[in-house]
């Protein structure tokens, strides 16, 4: 029955991010004597994404984090691998929210990481509210995406799909270019000139 799948707000918000930044994911790390998960959780920054949730976490030995934390009825979730050759981190939630931008931030901020994939998927009531308190030219229900942009980064994917019940917005982001050709210093010119090139050097 479409009026009952509709008639309350379901949306999961998820962010797959890789790329870390590797000083931040120093709390990821066991080193056998002083690592607690509860300290991993309050250094990273995650135990202020919900204040006051539930949480219950765990740091691996010799390193990775996961974690799930309750907010009255909703969940959010996160797992981290925190290597630098393969960096991952990933957070989900289906806590209702009016905008999901801060929230993305503050994920962010907590992982620094060079690319990340949003995923927006609700149903067709929580898509109508989100879309209601969406603000700026480029803003998709729930997410400010200029907002994100002016992090330093672009979006390189965006794409909606459209289901019989639900919608799923999907974008990914990397680092953005500046677009600038690097001109080379005056010095860089007299070594390129000292060594000469095919084009100038004297025969």
């Amino acid at each position: 029955n479409i009026s009952e799948i509709n008639k309350e707000e379901d949306v999961t918000f998820e962010i797959l991010m890789t790329g870390l930044d590797s000083e931040l994911m120093m709390p990821f790390y066991h080193d056998g004597k002083t690592t607690s998960a509860a300290k991993s959780t309050q250094k990273s920054g995650i135990s202020e994404l919900f204040p006051g949730a539930k949480v219950d976490d765990y740091v691996f030995e010799p390193y990775g984090y996961s974690m799930n934390g309750l907010l009255g009825s909703g969940y959010f979730t996160i797992h981290v691998t925190p290597q630098e050759n393969c960096s991952f981190a990933s957070f989900e939630t289906n806590i209702i929210l009016k905008d999901y931008t801060a929230l993305a931030a503050k994920v962010l901020d907590c992982f620094r990481p060079k690319r990340f994939i949003l995923t927006l998927m609700g149903n067709r009531a929580s898509m109508q509210n989100l879309q209601k308190a969406a603000k700026g030219d480029n803003a998709k229900p729930g997410l400010a995406v200029d907002s994100l942009c002016d992090r330093g980064f672009q979006a390189e994917d965006d794409i909606l799909l459209k289901f019989e019940h639900y919608d799923l917005i999907f974008l990914q982001f990397r680092p953005k270019s500046t677009g600038k050709i690097k001109q080379p210093s005056s010095m860089e010119h007299d070594n390129a000139a000292a060594k000469g090139s095919p084009e100038t050097s004297v025969r």
